[in-house]
């Protein structure tokens, strides 16, 4: 963590908290989320999901630079660290919410792009035998 100047923190995640930091040697904006593992099997499961991202090189989806294991001692917990691409700035949801904050509609043609990316990046991920776990819930 040492590496990384903290900027911002973004909404919490399902499994944690998602910081905006710098990387202290290049200057680069990035995304940490930090996953609390508050027992080994919580954090054999963290990092069973987790690995299979650093194999990850698709276009359409957020790269995981780096990922380590750190010890909280404040809350005595092992936390799970993976450093990422940022997506802040330009993220689909961040697009949906200034649409809908200027009361405008997307055109066809976005529409069409965003659903092309979304479905080239998910049959990537099956391609690699991987599933995103939001699509497992429905």
């Amino acid at each position: 963590m040492e590496n990384y100047v903290i900027l911002d923190a973004m909404c919490p995640g399902s499994f944690g908290t998602t910081l905006l930091v710098s990387d202290r040697k290049t200057g680069l904006e990035l995304t940490l989320k930090k996953t609390e593992c508050l027992d080994e099997g919580r954090a054999n499961e963290a990092l069973q999901e987790a690995l299979p991202l650093l194999g990850i090189s698709h276009p359409n989806i957020v790269r995981c630079k780096e990922m380590f294991i750190s010890w909280d001692k404040e809350i005595s917990s092992v936390i799970l660290i993976m450093v990422m691409d940022c997506p802040y700035t330009d993220s689909l949801s961040t697009i949906i919410s200034h649409q809908r904050d200027e009361k405008k509609r997307f055109g066809k043609k976005v529409i069409e792009t965003f659903l092309g990316q979304m479905t080239d990046a998910l049959a990537y991920l099956h391609t690699q035998n991987i599933i995103h776990r939001f699509l497992v819930r429905f």
